[in-house]
Formats: structure tokens, sequence, C-alpha cells
């Protein structure tokens, strides 16, 4: 479980360093549904997330995200 935590913690820190003002509410939703343990739900949060048209995320982000997705 400590793995689990530390990559949360490092894509909440990544996500808060780059994410736009404009979709501050996709962490908030991501952190609420960490919170309740719904780890699908929170990589389909950062999913569409990593699609939007008018943001890149970092190499090291998508990095991470993909490490989540093997969780499940």
């Amino acid at each position: 479980m400590d793995n689990l935590e530390t990559l949360i913690n490092e894509i909440q820190s990544l996500l808060s360093k780059e994410l736009p003002e404009e979709y501050r509410s996709s962490l908030e939703e991501f952190n609420k549904l960490i919170s309740q343990d719904l780890y699908r739900a929170a990589y389909a949060e950062l999913d569409e997330l990593k699609r939007k048209n008018n943001w890149n995320p970092s190499v090291q982000l998508l990095g991470v995200i993909e490490r989540f997705q093997v969780v499940f």
C-alpha cells in the first residue's frame, strides 16, 4: 500500500504544479475519489484530464498516471 500512497502523492504533487487554474476542479475530484478508494473512477478523471486539447501534461506526469493505471 505504501507504493500506492507514494504514487498518489506524486500525482497530486505534479498536478498541483502543472494543472492550469481552469482544471483545478479535476484535481479536487481526483482527491475526493481517492479518499473514497475509488481508484478506477480516479483514473478515469485523470484520463479525461490528460486528453484536454488545451493542456499538455509533462512526460513525468503521464508516466505516473500510466503507473497508476496498473494498480487495477
